[in-house]
């Protein structure tokens, strides 16, 4: 269980208006230490046992946007050279995990 500190930090506009602002959890050292240590063992345990798909990208050593991509691309070339429809639908998370400056 994780016990943060929430501060609201102002994203643009006015200062005066609540709309403008969002939280911002600041977590203790400790606490984040321990998660990279759990991630790297729990990564390490997936890894040995074979328990990640081959279309995992993300985290993973010699492994890409850019190589999911052209495992992306390759599927739907195979697909539409085999007379296949083929259809990707794309979402775009960016803003989603916002980073301080």
């Amino acid at each position: 269980l994780k016990i943060s500190k929430v501060y609201p930090k102002l994203k643009q506009g006015n200062a005066n208006q609540l709309a403008n602002y969002r939280p911002i959890s600041l977590i203790p050292t400790f606490s984040k230490v321990l998660e990279k240590l759990f991630l790297s063992r729990f990564l390490h345990h997936l890894s040995i046992n074979q328990l990640l798909t081959s279309q995992q990208h993300g985290f993973q050593t010699e492994r890409s946007t850019t190589t999911a991509l052209i495992n992306l691309v390759e599927f739907l070339t195979d697909q539409l050279e085999d007379g296949n429809k083929a259809t990707a639908i794309l979402l775009d998370y960016s803003k989603a995990f916002d980073c301080l400056n």
